[in-house]
C-alpha cells in the first residue's frame, strides 16, 4: 500500500518515491495509434525496427474511428503509401470507396489496421495511457505509462509522439504553441453521429432542384449513388430557417453529411460546433462534450422533421471521442508556414508530401464562429484548387531534444499552415515518414537529426510514398 501525504492546506498530495518496472525495451516506440501513429508504427516495423505502439483506447484510427470522421476529403489519386494500402484493403471488403473523396467504414479500418499491425510485426499495447516522459541530458529515453497493471516504464531508442497533443514532447520539456498566434483561440470541437436509414434518393432530388443550397466546390458536393459516395456541405436555407426559429444552435449554419450509401443507407452528420475550448483542458473537454451532445440532439430532431430523406431515420451511433481539431503545436527545428504551402515548396529533407484543398487567407473551422454562414466563402462560395508541397524533417524535431520525433497534428507549423496539413491522408503520409526516420535512426544508432535522408527517402519511395524533392 502506498502512503500519501496531504498538505495542511489540502492543496497538494505528496507521493513517495518508488521503483517503476520496465515493461518493454524497443527500438521505436509510437505513442498513439491514431491515423498518423498507425502509419508511423507500420513504417517503422517494415523498415526493420523492433516497434511497439501504445494506445489509450482499444483500437487504431483515432479521429477516423473513435471520432467517426470516416471520410478522406482528398481524391483517391492524391492518396499514397500506407494510406492508399489501407484504403485498398478496406475497398476490397466493401468498406471504402475510391472516388473524388474516400468515405470508409470505421469498423473496417479497425480490422484492417489490426491485421496490418500483426502482419508487419508491430507489437501493440492498448488501454494504456502515457503519463510522462523519461529524459536524461536532453535525450528522451522512453515514457511512463499506466494501465491495469499499474505504473510501468517503456524504454526506446527513438520515441514517436503521435498523441495528437504533443503530450510526450511537452512532458519532456519541448516548447509548444497553441491555437492562433494572435489570440491563442483554437478550432472548434465536434461530435459526429450516424443516422439511418436515410432516403438518399430524396436528398438527390432536392439537390438537383436546389443547386444553390450546396457548396459549389465539387469536392464538397458529391452524391453518386452508383459508387455509393455521399459528401455534402449545404442545406443552407433550411438550416437558416430552423436556426432563426430557435430549433438549432446559433453556431449551426449548414449540414455536413457523408458516408457510403446508394439509394438508401446510413449517413454521418458532422455539424456540431463548440467554440472557445482547449482540448488539453479537462474542464473544456467536458463542457464541449455536453454542448456538442445537446447540439446533436437538436440536429437529429431537425433532420427528421425538416430535411428530405431523414423522416424515418434514427441515431444509430455517436462518436466515442469528441473531435478535437487543434491544440498544441511543437516548436521544431523548422516551422512550416503558409508561404511554404502556397508556394508548393520542396524541401531536400522532405519526409512527406502534403496535398491541400485550400487557398491562403480562407480558413475552414476557423476559431471564430460563423463557419458556413453567408460570409464564409470556404463553404458557400469557393471552388478550391489542390496544392502540393513537401513537409521537412525539421517539422518533426522538437527544438532542444534528442531521441524523439513528433507526428500528426502537433508537428511544427503555424496555425494557418496547420489548416493545410491536418487532412487525415496527409497525417498518415507524415506518420509514414516519421516512422521511417525513427527506424533508420534506431537501426543506425544515430539521432533522428543525423539520419541518412537518402536512405529514408529511398525506403519511403520503395514502399509507395509520394515525395516532392527539389529538382
Amino acid at each position: 500500500m502506498t502512503v500519501h501525504q496531504i498538505s495542511a492546506d489540502g492543496t497538494t498530495v505528496t507521493e513517495p518515491s518508488r521503483r517503476i518496472p520496465v515493461a518493454h525495451h524497443v527500438q521505436v516506440l509510437v505513442v498513439g495509434a491514431g491515423v498518423a501513429g498507425t502509419a508511423a508504427a507500420l513504417a517503422a516495423a517494415r523498415t526493420g525496427a523492433r516497434t511497439l505502439v501504445v494506445e489509450r483506447g482499444g483500437f487504431a484510427g483515432g479521429t477516423g474511428t473513435a471520432g467517426l470522421m470516416s471520410l478522406y476529403t482528398l481524391p483517391y489519386e492524391h492518396v499514397h503509401g500506407i494510406c492508399r494500402e489501407i484504403v485498398d484493403a478496406m475497398a476490397a471488403e466493401g468498406g471504402a470507396v475510391r472516388g473524388p473523396v474516400v468515405p470508409f467504414d470505421p469498423e473496417c479500418f479497425k480490422r484492417v489496421a489490426l491485421a496490418k499491425f500483426q502482419d508487419s510485426g508491430v507489437a501493440m499495447l492498448f488501454y494504456t495511457w502515457t503519463v510522462d516522459a523519461i529524459v536524461r541530458d536532453g535525450h528522451v529515453r522512453g515514457v511512463i505509462v499506466e494501465n491495469k497493471a499499474g505504473r510501468q516504464a517503456i524504454l526506446a531508442d527513438v520515441v514517436v509522439d503521435a498523441s495528437g497533443d504533443g503530450d510526450v514532447a511537452v512532458a519532456a520539456g519541448a516548447a509548444s504553441v497553441s491555437g492562433r498566434e494572435t489570440d491563442g483561440l483554437m478550432r472548434p470541437m465536434s461530435i459526429v453521429f450516424r443516422m439511418g436509414p436515410v432516403d438518399v434518393a430524396a436528398i438527390a432530388r432536392y439537390r438537383q432542384e436546389n443547386p444553390a443550397e450546396f457548396s459549389p466546390d465539387p469536392g464538397h458536393n458529391v452524391l453518386d449513388a452508383a459508387l455509393g459516395i455521399v459528401r455534402l456541405d449545404g442545406f443552407f436555407s433550411i438550416v437558416r430557417t430552423a436556426r432563426d426559429r430557435g430549433l438549432l444552435d446559433a453556431n449551426t449554419h449548414y449540414l455536413r453529411l457523408y458516408g457510403i450509401a446508394g439509394e438508401t443507407g446510413d449517413l454521418y452528420v458532422n455539424s456540431s460546433r463548440v467554440y472557445g475550448v482547449d482540448g488539453t483542458e479537462p474542464a473544456d473537454l467536458t463542457r464541449a462534450q455536453a454542448e456538442a451532445m445537446a447540439q446533436n440532439q437538436a440536429l437529429a430532431a431537425f433532420l427528421r422533421a425538416e430535411v428530405p430523406g431523414f423522416a424515418g431515420a434514427q441515431v444509430r451511433e455517436t462518436a466515442v471521442s469528441i473531435g478535437v481539431r487543434e491544440t498544441r503545436r511543437i516548436v521544431g527545428d523548422y516551422t512550416l508556414g503558409i508561404e511554404d504551402c502556397d508556394a508548393g515548396r520542396r524541401f531536400p529533407d522532405a519526409v512527406a508530401t502534403a496535398v491541400a484543398h485550400m487557398v491562403p487567407g480562407v480558413e475552414i473551422h476557423s476559431p471564430d464562429a460563423g463557419e458556413g454562414d453567408d460570409a464564409d466563402p470556404y463553404v458557400t462560395g469557393l471552388v478550391l484548387p489542390f496544392r502540393e508541397f513537401s513537409v521537412p524533417l525539421g517539422c518533426l524535431l522538437p527544438k532542444g531534444l534528442d531521441g524523439i520525433l513528433v507526428t500528426g497534428r502537433c508537428i511544427s507549423t503555424t496555425h494557418e499552415a496547420d489548416g493545410w496539413t491536418r487532412n487525415q491522408p496527409v497525417m498518415m503520409q507524415i506518420g509514414e515518414g516519421t516512422g521511417t526516420v525513427a527506424a533508420v535512426a534506431a537501426l543506425d544508432g544515430v539521432a533522428p537529426r543525423a539520419v541518412d535522408m537518402a536512405r529514408v527517402q529511398g525506403s519511403l519511395r520503395q514502399h509507395g510514398a509520394h515525395l516532392l524533392l527539389p529538382e
